[in-house]
């Protein structure tokens, strides 16, 4: 009965035979939600039974209209083929739900002409009008997320062990030059050596000739006074 098999178990079918509808209307809606994923399929085939949505006619679109809302290609509205595979849609994912599938995606969906009775105008002029039947299927798979999509397990944090000290071995001291010693030496010394030793030789040389003179005066006053008042008158 389904032109197509899967391969797995994670899938659900549904198949609707007898339809009164033009199969190229069937078609035309069946070529716009295949490959979709199934809740965008119903909610695109909801829209399109109100006619709210545009259907692409690729084939059987001989006197039809450019549509600005499908990039200026063909198409039109057809309200009952959609409402017929919105139903067969919506049948297939309740199938698949049950099963306990829900990401699900319409990997086949076609439909076919199935039967044409021929039909006789009851009065007038006798005509024949045909009356043609159709049948559609669609098969629901679930995606199977790739490797690469799945969030990545945490890795637990590791601490790091101190590491054990290393003695180091110690080098032999070096003798250094004289001449970087001397200057080691002339680098630590005080600069203000040799201003102290000029003010001190100054102080001792200005102290002896400012005292010396009036000491000497004195004690000739009092030498020279003494014998003038031991005389007799």
């Amino acid at each position: 009965m389904y032109s197509y098999e899967p391969k797995g178990k994670n899938f659900g079918r549904a198949y609707v035979q007898g339809v009164n509808a033009s199969f190229k209307d069937l078609c035309a809606v069946c070529d716009s939600v295949r490959g979709r994923n199934a809740q965008s399929a119903i909610e695109f085939l909801a829209a399109a039974a109100k006619g709210e949505k545009a259907i692409a006619y690729r084939t059987h679109n001989a006197g039809m209209g450019h549509r600005k809302e499908l990039g200026g290609r063909k198409g039109g509205y057809p309200k009952k083929a959609a409402g017929i595979i919105l139903k067969l849609v919506e049948s297939a994912y309740a199938n698949a739900s049950i099963k306990g599938f829900t990401n699900l995606k319409v990997k086949h969906i076609s439909a076919n002409k199935q039967n044409c009775l021929p039909r006789m105008s009851p009065k007038g002029k006798r005509m024949r009008m045909d009356y043609e039947t159709a049948n559609a299927q669609v098969v629901l798979e679930e995606i199977s997320t790739p490797a690469w999509s799945k969030p990545r397990a945490k890795k637990k944090a590791v601490k790091a062990q101190p590491k054990m000290p290393v003695a180091k071995k110690e080098k032999p001291a070096e003798a250094k030059p004289a001449e970087t010693k001397t200057a080691v030496d002339a680098k630590t010394t005080p600069i203000t050596t040799p201003a102290k030793t000029e003010t001190v030789n100054a102080q001792k040389s200005a102290t002896p000739a400012q005292t010396t003179p009036a000491k000497t005066e004195t004690v000739n006053a009092q030498k020279s006074a003494t014998p003038a008042a031991s005389k007799p008158q």
